[in-house]
C-alpha cells in the first residue's frame, strides 16, 4: 500500500473532523491568541485549529531557512503544532485532539475561547484523543503528570498499540501509574461519544508506524 505523504494525512484528520455541524475557527497565526474574543457563533459544537506545524513547529530549531527566519522576526509568522480543539459550547467542555509540546500556549486558547477560563482552577481538558506516536502529537502528555498540572484520571483515548507504547515506556509509565492518565482503547471503526453532541469515528491510515498504529478520526455530524 502506498504511504500516505504528510501533508495528506493531516488534512484528511481536518477534513474528516469539519464533518461535524460545527464551525473552524483559528488564531494560531500568532504564538500567543489576540486579547480579543470574537462573538460566539450560534452553534453548539466548534472545531478550533490550535496550530498548523509540522512536529517541530516553525520555527524549527536549529533551521535557518527564509521560512524558520521570518517566523522569527515576526510574531505573526510562526505557527503551533498541529492539533485540534473539540468544544461543546453547551456543556463548557473541551477536548483535545493530540497534545503537542505547545500545550501550555493551545490549552489556554482552548480555554479561552470556551469563554471558561477560571482562576485558581486547573482548567484541564475533559479527554484527549491521540492521533499517533510521533513528537508532535503526544510529548504534550507530560504537562500532566505532578510537575505541571497534576491532572487525576484525565481520560486519554488512543489504539492499543498506543496504549501499550504509554503503559511500557517511561515517563508516559509514570503518568499511568500515578493515574495523572487514564487511558482509554478505542475500537477501530466504531462510535465513541464524548458528548451528546460529540461523537467520533476512528479508522486507520496509513502512516510511519514506527511506535504505534495511525488514527484518523471522522464524525458522523
Amino acid at each position: 500500500m502506498k504511504k500516505m505523504e504528510r501533508r495528506d494525512f493531516l488534512n484528511a484528520c481536518v477534513w474528516s473532523l469539519a464533518g461535524m455541524t460545527a464551525l473552524f475557527s483559528s488564531d494560531e497565526n500568532q504564538a500567543f491568541p489576540e486579547d480579543s474574543i470574537k462573538e460566539q457563533e450560534k452553534t453548539d459544537v466548534l472545531v478550533k485549529v490550535l496550530g498548523t506545524a509540522q512536529d517541530g513547529g516553525l520555527p524549527q530549531i536549529g533551521c535557518y531557512c527564509s521560512n524558520c527566519l521570518r517566523a522569527r522576526e515576526g510574531q505573526r509568522f510562526s505557527r503551533l503544532i498541529s492539533s485540534l480543539a473539540i468544544l461543546d459550547l453547551r456543556e463548557k467542555k473541551y477536548f483535545l485532539l493530540d497534545t503537542t509540546p505547545d500545550i501550555r500556549v493551545q490549552s489556554h486558547m482552548a480555554l479561552k475561547r470556551l469563554g471558561s477560563e477560571q482562576q485558581g482552577s486547573k482548567n484541564s481538558p475533559h479527554a484527549v484523543i491521540l492521533t499517533h506516536a510521533h513528537i508532535g502529537h503526544y510529548t504534550g502528555l507530560m504537562f500532566f503528570g505532578f510537575e505541571a498540572m497534576s491532572t487525576h484520571k484525565l481520560p486519554v483515548y488512543c489504539s492499543s498499540r498506543m496504549r501499550g507504547f504509554l503503559t511500557n515506556n517511561g515517563p508516559w509509565s509514570q503518568l499511568v501509574r500515578l493515574e495523572n492518565i487514564s487511558l482509554r482503547t478505542l475500537s477501530i471503526r466504531k462510535d465513541f461519544i464524548l458528548t451528546p453532541r460529540i461523537s467520533l469515528f476512528p479508522f486507520l491510515v496509513p502512516h510511519r508506524d514506527e511506535y504505534s498504529d495511525t488514527l484518523g478520526l471522522q464524525s458522523p455530524g
